[in-house]
């Protein structure tokens, strides 16, 4: 049932919140905590909006009922999170809130002009120095993760748990859009400098920056300046360099590189990207090929890194070419000196 009510809700673009019967839980009826617990994974499953809430019938039974609240509590619903979005009524858009201080754990920021009789909220957040604003993202993207919601006001200041965080504020109207974030006591890691290779330098797989007192590094490897998309890339590096191998990216082709730097107790960021431009592989450095005790080809060589390094069983009864491939302005043929089994192979 549940499931299409979700359907119906989704249908018409509208939210579906599920009455449950929690008053069932006490007494004599039958029901206990894990009937309720179950009712709601069963909402939660269901959901096809990310409205997965529900309403309690009555409060009264929570009200009374310590023992299922606390269930819910340690069971259901462990950590603080935002009344879904409602994104089908016209809104005023809001930037960030301005002013933002931090005196002795207690957050203040000038509040926000509103259009008349809107409902203004703000969030608070609270997340560990070591952890990048990049990395302190929901996994799809909408806002800082709610695990690091530390309480909502109408108000414009927040008692904040006191350590090593730093601290986000974003506005919350009525209709639960949340904007912009203002960020207070973020402690960058101090950025690196990309020494070689750079300006389009040939790249020989060896990479090198600046190096940053008690950091790891990350090296990406991206055939866009944007790194929209990452081709390469090396994590947990410890020295300011790196050696990587460049086979399976496209021969004399230009590419970008950065580096992400991380500092203990610090976020991490990244570095201005540089390009080089790869080897020129050239059909004389890819000559023979292996042929294998167990009836395959084994290729030690640039261009098969770039697809399978076997290409299976190869009977001396077909055909003398065995395959080929493209690589820009090269073709290469893949054959046998005879039909004999056990003969060389080329490129």
């Amino acid at each position: 049932m549940t499931q299409w009510w979700s359907m119906v809700g989704d249908h018409f673009n509208r939210h579906m919140y599920v009455s449950q019967a929690s008053y069932k839980a006490i007494g004599d009826s039958g029901w206990g905590n894990d009937e309720i617990g179950e009712e709601v994974d069963i909402n939660r499953s269901t959901t096809l909006n990310n409205s997965a809430g529900t309403i309690y019938y009555n409060t009264n039974s929570l009200m009374t009922s310590q023992d299922l609240v606390g269930y819910l509590a340690r069971n259901k619903y462990t950590r603080t999170s935002l009344v879904p979005m409602v994104d089908w009524k016209t809104h005023v858009t809001y930037g960030a809130v301005s002013s933002l201080t931090n005196n002795a754990g207690t957050l203040s920021w000038q509040a926000m002009k509103t259009a008349p009789k809107a409902i203004m909220r703000y969030t608070v957040y609270a997340v560990p120095t070591g952890i990048a604003y990049k990395d302190a993202q929901a996994a799809d993207g909408d806002g800082i993760d709610g695990k690091y919601l530390a309480g909502i006001t109408y108000g414009t200041s927040y008692t904040v748990p006191t350590g090593d965080y730093w601290y986000a504020v974003c506005i919350l109207d009525g209709l639960s859009h949340e904007y912009e974030p203002q960020i207070i006591g973020v402690a960058e890691s101090q950025n690196t400098t990309l020494t070689s290779p750079i300006n389009d330098e040939v790249a020989d797989g060896k990479f090198t920056w600046a190096a940053v007192a008690n950091a790891t590094y990350t090296l990406e490897i991206s055939a866009s300046s944007d790194f929209s998309s990452v081709a390469l890339s090396q994590t947990g590096i410890t020295t300011n360099s790196a050696t990587i191998s460049l086979s399976s990216l496209f021969s004399n082709s230009t590419y970008y590189w950065r580096v992400k730097t991380r500092q203990t107790g610090k976020s991490e960021v990244v570095s201005a990207v540089a390009s080089f431009t790869t080897p020129a592989y050239s059909p004389e450095q890819m000559d023979e090929a292996i042929y294998s005790s167990n009836g395959s080809m084994e290729f030690e060589n640039l261009w098969i890194r770039k697809g399978n390094s076997n290409l299976g069983a190869f009977s001396p009864n077909y055909y003398l070419c065995r395959d080929m491939a493209l690589d820009k302005d090269y073709m290469y043929i893949i054959c046998r000196e005879s039909n004999d089994a056990t003969s060389k192979c080329y490129i």
